[in-house]
């Protein structure tokens, strides 16, 4: 339906905005001084007031008024954001775009998946543990092709324990996210956090 074909390109387009920022701190990496600290805060100080604008832009007066506690909850996820977008672009000085892009994207659906069926009850079909198994599998061989080259072991080890914490970061923030989603504008969610962000 239509509402399935809109959630899968909006997916897609995420995966290509993730690599993108990934390409792009890479080169901020090369060309500046700034590290992943500076490239985190300055893109949380760039996109708050898009957000608050596009925010006042679908709910006017509204924006701010929700409950306290989605207001705290939507504050810690605005945290949480900025937490592991700082992971991964420290894991990106360390092993490099490809390696951390992948690892914290395939890392985060397995540990949502996990989280679902543990915490949540939702069964794990039998297409879904396949999915998740190839995941692993697809991790732990860009873990082995790094540790195997020329690079510092000591970078490979560090890099993939960030790019893996990244990945719970966005992990648990999908899940947290999804239970607010049916009440709270998705702007309202992203203007709340990145403000606090910031």
């Amino acid at each position: 339906n239509r509402e399935a074909r809109a959630g899968l390109l909006l997916l897609i387009g995420t995966g290509l905005i993730w690599g993108t920022i990934g390409i792009a701190a890479k080169y901020v990496y090369d060309a500046t001084d700034l590290d992943a600290v500076s490239v985190t805060w300055l893109r949380a100080l760039i996109a708050s007031p898009v957000c608050i604008f596009m925010a006042w832009r679908a709910l006017g007066r509204d924006l701010f008024r929700t409950t306290s506690r989605d207001l705290i909850i939507m504050s810690l996820l605005g945290i949480l954001l900025i937490v592991y977008q700082f992971l991964y672009l420290a894991a990106i000085n360390r092993i490099g775009v490809s390696a951390a892009t992948l690892i914290s994207l395939c890392g985060a659906p397995v540990l949502v998946a996990v989280a679902s069926a543990v915490f949540l009850g939702q069964k794990m079909t039998g297409r879904t543990i396949v999915a998740l198994c190839g995941a692993l599998l697809g991790v732990a061989m860009i873990v082995g092709w790094r540790t195997g080259g020329t690079g510092d072991t000591r970078d490979t080890v560090i890099g993939v324990a960030l790019s893996v914490c990244s990945a719970i970061g966005v992990a648990t923030h999908f899940i947290f996210s999804g239970r607010i989603a049916n009440r709270q504008h998705p702007w309202r969610a992203l203007a709340i956090g990145f403000s606090v962000g910031a």
